[in-house]
């Protein structure tokens, strides 16, 4: 299912996914006009105002800001201290504050446009947050344009 800002849930259909850019496409039927967020023509620089629309900590429609902090390749390793690193490219690093249920949260420039989809957060030793990490809108095109799913 997808869960629209105001709570109402729609029937979804699994399109594509690729694990190695952590996205994923759904599709689905909404009765209603919704509202389309628009793709950003190009990444965020450092230094960019952001924000980050989520349902982190299950809060419906949270909004947190921050701005980009770098771009880097982030090392992600599991409970056992493993290597679970599936993205290997650069992503956007950026401290508009992030908590449990915001992957997969739009990462959002001063103009409404998607610059990133957030997949992760770094936390220091005693689990506060640090910064959270993006696929950067760039990479989100080349995924689209790759498997046809981007709209002319």
């Amino acid at each position: 299912t997808v869960t629209d800002c105001y709570g109402k849930q729609y029937k979804a259909t699994f399109v594509h996914a690729d694990v190695s850019r952590d996205l994923a496409v759904l599709k689905f039927i909404a009765s209603e006009s919704l509202c389309v967020v628009e793709l950003a023509k190009s990444d965020p620089p450092v230094g960019e105002k952001v924000a980050v629309l989520s349902n982190s900590l299950h809060l419906i429609n949270a909004v947190t800001y921050g701005e980009v902090l770098a771009y880097d390749v982030v090392k992600i390793e599991d409970e056992k201290g493993n290597d679970d690193t599936r993205v290997t490219f650069p992503v956007i690093w950026h401290d508009a504050p992030m908590w449990g249920g915001a992957s997969g949260s739009v990462l959002l420039n001063m103009d409404m446009e998607l610059v990133g989809i957030n997949y992760a957060v770094g936390t220091n030793a005693d689990g506060q947050f640090v910064c959270a990490y993006a696929v950067s809108v760039s990479k989100v095109r080349e995924y689209l344009e790759e498997n046809k799913l981007l709209k002319s």
